[in-house]
């Protein structure tokens, strides 16, 4: 809310974003206050915090700080990011060590954290260590693979915006979005490209708007009754192999942390290439 914020104070809409911070204050000083992780409250989640909390008191304290520019935030961030060794990490729905390295750059400009943030993606890069498929995606975990590809090419492309290895981090972003894009063969990207799923793991777009949907319908063969425009499905194995199965849910799931990296990286090569 913090971040968001920011949007609509910058586009007009200051009441609204006044109401947002508001509520990004209340419950950030409740998260800190009552430390605890939510699956230990709310038992029967199916997500639970495998990252914990750490993580996310920094990345709040730094947005916080942000959007309100109050030095308190800045502290309380840059304190728990050197008490809970934030200085390595990924970036997801659960993890957020490596996004905080950017904001608490691009606030402080320390090289300390421009420094954490060029050890992480070292290993992201081609040659570094980390998994690539045969035809050039970094490969992170099987279970949403483009995303987490999606993810790192937009740390790469923030990094960049902040003059941190601008020429490799823009290539290698924009190699891994357009490896989503039908690069490889084919597309992961609902409605777009050559080839592109017609089966993602999604009811209302499985589903016919009209008439009856059933678990003959989840398991049938059939392309998806109604087309979602834009989404990026889970993606291949580490091998380029990929299913369009809607019951497969590692390679064939949509959902809004799959979209967010991706069409930040969409919006930020556009920007590049206009």
């Amino acid at each position: 809310m913090a971040a968001a914020s920011i949007v609509f104070r910058e586009n007009g809409d200051p009441g609204y974003a006044d109401e947002l911070l508001s509520h990004a204050r209340d419950l950030y000083e409740f998260a800190d206050t009552y430390r605890g992780e939510y699956q230990n409250v709310v038992h029967d989640t199916p997500y639970p915090s495998f990252g914990g909390m750490n993580d996310e008191l920094v990345w709040g304290a730094a947005w916080l700080h942000r959007a309100t520019q109050d030095g308190s935030y800045l502290s309380k961030a840059e304190s728990y990011y050197d008490q809970y060794g934030i200085s390595s990490g990924g970036f997801s729905w659960d993890e957020k060590q490596s996004g905080t390295m950017l904001v608490l750059h691009k606030a402080t400009n320390k090289d300390k954290y421009k420094n954490d943030l060029i050890g992480y993606m070292a290993r992201k890069m081609p040659g570094g260590g980390d998994t690539y498929t045969p035809k050039g995606m970094l490969w992170l975990n099987e279970w949403g693979s483009c995303r987490h590809s999606a993810n790192h090419a937009f740390l790469a492309l923030v990094a960049a915006e902040q003059g941190i290895n601008v020429a490799q981090y823009r290539g290698f972003a924009a190699q891994q979005i357009n490896y989503m894009l039908g690069d490889a063969g084919r597309s992961m990207v609902v409605g777009f490209g050559n080839n592109p799923p017609v089966r993602p793991h999604h009811r209302a777009a499985t589903c016919p708007v009209d008439g009856h949907c059933d678990w003959n319908t989840y398991n049938s063969w059939d392309a998806n009754a109604n087309v979602l425009q834009g989404a990026l499905v889970g993606g291949p194995d580490a091998h380029d192999n990929y299913s369009d199965d809607r019951s497969n849910f590692h390679t064939n799931e949509v959902a809004v942390d799959y979209n967010a990296g991706f069409q930040g990286c969409l919006a930020a090569l556009i920007k590049i290439a206009s």
